[in-house]
């Protein structure tokens, strides 16, 4: 399968588990990045939940993406998952160290997850390393469209709320900040923001044509 089908198979995947819990190992992957945003975001003197902090927020999700996806056409695309995967499990355990309290399900997870890819690395299964690669690059832009057009739907009314699923382990809308700023809807300014946002991946995931392709 071209790298491009593959992106777009993971993306609706996504899209369609990230309001269960099969998908907590990428939500705690996207929380992580967002709990040392705002670490790094304090260091500098800024907010991370305010209009600006938001906003620079958003961008160093887009570039992070960018970025990860650039690397994924590479020869270190079959390290991604694994780097990743590690990163968040050592992520747990220092939060839950800080905490005093561990989730066992959580960690369970995590680190089944951690194992499995391990073991398919070890086994040389590349094929199946890129597709686990690219199911954690794209849980971030589906964090960023849950938070910028998900989550702000859902809030519109409770027939809404039932119908996109996919907030249930996310609880925070991006576009708070924006709502009503030039007397625009929020959920307007999250479609807008959503689609600036969405064309570089999208040049960017289509720029690994010919690299990737499994």
């Amino acid at each position: 399968m071209r790298s491009e089908e593959r992106s777009g198979v993971i993306v609706l995947f996504m899209l369609f588990l990230w309001g269960t819990l099969i998908a907590e190992p990428f939500h705690i992957f996207v929380r992580y990045i967002y709990r040392v945003s705002e670490i790094l975001f304090q260091k500098v003197g800024l907010n991370i939940n305010s209009g600006l902090g938001t906003v620079l927020f958003i961008v160093f999700l887009l570039l992070l993406t960018i970025a990860l996806l650039n690397i994924s056409s590479t020869q270190l695309a079959i390290y991604i998952p694994c780097i990743l995967s590690g990163i968040t499990l050592i992520g747990f355990l220092i939060n839950s160290s800080k905490n005093h309290h561990v989730n066992i399900g959580q960690a369970v997870g995590l680190l089944l997850v951690v194992i499995i890819l391990c073991a398919l690395y070890f086994l040389r299964k590349d094929d199946l390393l890129l597709w686990a690669g690219d199911l954690y690059i794209f849980s971030i832009p589906v964090y960023v469209a849950t938070g910028l057009l998900f989550i702000p739907l859902s809030s519109l009314n409770k027939v809404l709320d039932v119908i996109f699923y996919i907030t249930n382990y996310q609880s925070q809308d991006l576009t708070r900040f924006f709502a009503g700023t030039l007397k625009i809807p929020g959920i307007i300014w999250g479609i807008f923001i959503l689609i600036l946002w969405a064309l570089p991946v999208i040049y960017f995931s289509f720029g690994r044509k010919g690299k990737n392709n499994v």
